[in-house]
């Protein structure tokens, strides 16, 4: 073949070869243009919706609370919606309420080397929400970047209207030894993590100017151990103490409102009640009291001890009815308007339930066949002493067995102190009425509730009266496992 014929065999190639460019190009032209019109007529819901709907539909896609949701698991919200498109990486980066918690656990591989500091300077930059919640859990001290992070959280400390700090006892000298300016803070809650009897933590008077913190929590930590402004407080919660130390804590609090205490392990601490001195409360309206998990119940009460005349919640745990008689005697009969308490004796407590005239919510856990009889003789008659503004009744026992006599004779107390309460406003009607059982069979057996006693129950249940009869998983009455 001559070169003139080779050339021009050549030209015919790339001729043909512009030709089909020039083809394919048309083709690529109409294919897009067949892609807008799809989009243009079919219906991508999530597509047209306005970016404020959508955001706030991300709010909601968040884990529920206790979850960690500010962990690097980008199978979840909110780094999940970051990924999906580029609509909506901008929609979920501009909702300051996606990333308003961080909670950093420094003991998980996930939080390890540079990863904890790129999340925390994601989390906190200057773009984000004005106010955010930080948890500090593990040991600081043992994270290879953990002055990057502090250098982090003391920037941008200001923000922080929510501290929860688990920590070795070690590492709480390193976060004084910062001293963030938490200006903030509203609540505050710290823990000390593997703590045995030599360990002492300090932590000064890091919190001493936060002059908006009102809930504080406090695990294993005494009063000596940290400086608050006690006299702002107006909810406090303390673990890990002994009856002692939580009502001197109790006289630091002039202005609290609420308070719960989880006593300690009397086997570990100081005697349960070292000559207790009386303290008297005229502000606080919620108590809850309750052992811990390895905690016994032999000693006196700690309500012995205490004299609250504005108290609308009491919840003692395991109390019996002389020591609660004489606090509410001695409290002047505050205006109680929900009791939470464990039966801790075979008595009526008819005493003291004729005196409580606002109580509206009450329940029992384990109650004996002798307050059950007094509770339900007293909705029976026409007695405007006995609990004329009750409202939600229930109580707690384990097995069917335990709690077959009760449920044959409230549903009939509640039936006829509704009907007097329809003609009578002197007493309130009863809205509620849960009777919880504890499956106490062996779990290869099938825990039921005879019909012989529901049917009086959804005869309540279709009078407007909310109704639970079974277990804390599942309701007979309904016929409905429970959410």
């Amino acid at each position: 073949m001559s070169l003139a014929a080779l050339r021009a065999r050549i030209a015919d190639k790339e001729l043909e070869i512009a030709l089909q460019r020039q083809t394919l190009a048309q083709l690529e032209a109409s294919l897009d243009e067949l892609t807008s019109e799809l989009f243009r007529l079919s219906t991508y819901p999530t597509l047209s919706l306005p970016p404020e709907l959508l955001s706030e539909i991300f709010i909601h896609c968040l884990p529920a609370a206790g979850v960690d949701s500010s962990s690097t698991n980008e199978a979840q919200a909110p780094l999940l919606l970051t990924q999906v498109c580029t609509t909506w990486k901008r929609v979920a980066l501009g909702t300051p309420q996606l990333w308003t918690a961080l909670n950093c656990n420094f003991d998980l591989e996930s939080w390890a080397g540079q990863r904890l500091i790129d999340a925390a300077a994601f989390w906190l930059r200057p773009e984000g929400a004005e106010t955010f919640k930080l948890g500090l859990f593990g040991h600081l001290m043992g994270h290879s970047h953990h002055e990057q992070l502090m250098d982090l959280v003391r920037i941008n400390a200001s923000r922080l209207s929510t501290l929860c700090l688990c920590f070795h006892p070690e590492d709480f000298d390193e976060w004084a030894r910062r001293k963030p300016q938490l200006d903030q803070l509203r609540e505050l809650a710290i823990e000390v993590e593997r703590r045995d009897v030599t360990s002492f933590i300090h932590l000064g008077d890091t919190f001493a100017d936060s002059k908006y913190l009102h809930r504080v929590v406090l695990d294993s930590v005494l009063p000596s151990q940290i400086y608050l402004p006690w006299t702002q407080i107006t909810e406090f919660e303390c673990r890990n103490y002994s009856p002692a130390k939580a009502v001197e804590l109790l006289d630091m609090l002039p202005n609290l409102l609420r308070f719960t205490i989880i006593l300690s392990d009397p086997d570990t601490e100081e005697p349960r009640l070292p000559e207790l001195h009386h303290s008297t409360h005229p502000k606080l309206e919620y108590l809850r009291c309750s052992e811990g998990p390895d905690t016994g119940h032999t000693d006196i009460h700690m309500l012995a001890f205490l004299t609250l005349p504005n108290l609308t919640t009491l919840m003692p745990g395991r109390i019996d009815d002389e020591v609660l008689l004489q606090f509410l005697d001695r409290s002047g009969w505050p205006p109680l308007t929900k009791l939470d308490f464990y039966d801790d004796c075979w008595e009526s407590y008819t005493e003291i339930l004729v005196r409580l005239q606002h109580l509206k919510e009450l329940h029992i856990d384990y109650p004996s066949r002798f307050i059950m009889g007094s509770i339900t003789s007293g909705l029976k008659q026409d007695d405007p002493s006995f609990l004329p503004k009750l409202e939600r009744f229930s109580l707690f026992q384990r097995g069917i067995d335990a709690i077959g006599e009760f449920l044959t004779s409230v549903a009939p107390a509640v039936r006829a102190r509704n009907a007097r309460a329809n003609s009578d406003e002197r007493f309130s009607r009863v809205r509620s009425v849960k009777i919880t059982m504890l499956h106490g069979d062996p779990e290869w057996t099938r825990f039921q509730v005879p019909e012989k006693y529901l049917r009086v129950y959804r005869q309540l249940r279709d009078e407007g009266v909310e109704v639970h009869v079974g277990s804390p998983e599942y309701c007979f009455v309904n016929e409905l496992f429970m959410p």
